[in-house]
């Protein structure tokens, strides 16, 4: 199985509405998962059914992981979220399981310290794949992060 990072950065979004979408979604907290696209960057393959997906907040307001979920299918091509005549790739279905604030990401100075072999500030698009043993890693850290271990 493989483990993807899906980047998300707030900034893209108009004022208000991500801290309104993702704070409903924490507040609900576990026990509630929601399915959605996902953009996958240039990565057109490598990503199917039962991997595992975690979004990374980037920008201006912090980094760290807020999100962790599965690929309920491949990558496949279909308009670019950002509008235009350009295709993008995406996850078409990730179920997103797992979700915290903003304000309480599992911080990029904790993956830096405890996952050094993955480059966690130069990830500029989605679709970077991690190998093990970092995946486990991240499992790890993450259940802890949210109260699962």
């Amino acid at each position: 199985m493989a483990t993807m990072i899906a980047l998300w950065n707030p900034d893209e979004w108009p004022d208000g509405v991500a801290e309104h979408h993702f704070g409903l979604l924490a507040e609900r907290g576990f026990g509630l998962s929601i399915v959605g696209p996902w953009s996958t960057g240039s990565r057109k393959y490598d990503i199917g059914y039962g991997d595992t997906v975690y979004m990374l907040m980037v920008g201006d307001r912090g980094r760290g992981v807020i999100r962790s979920g599965i690929a309920l299918e491949g990558i496949s091509q279909d308009g670019d979220w950002r509008g235009g005549d350009r295709e993008a790739n995406y996850i078409k279905r990730v179920e997103w399981r797992h979700f915290v604030p903003v304000e309480d990401a599992l911080p990029t100075e904790t993956l830096k310290d405890q996952i050094p072999e993955v480059n966690w500030d130069r990830m500029q698009a989605s679709g970077v794949v991690i190998d093990e043993p970092a995946a486990q890693t991240l499992d790890d850290l993450w259940l802890a992060h949210i109260g699962q271990a």
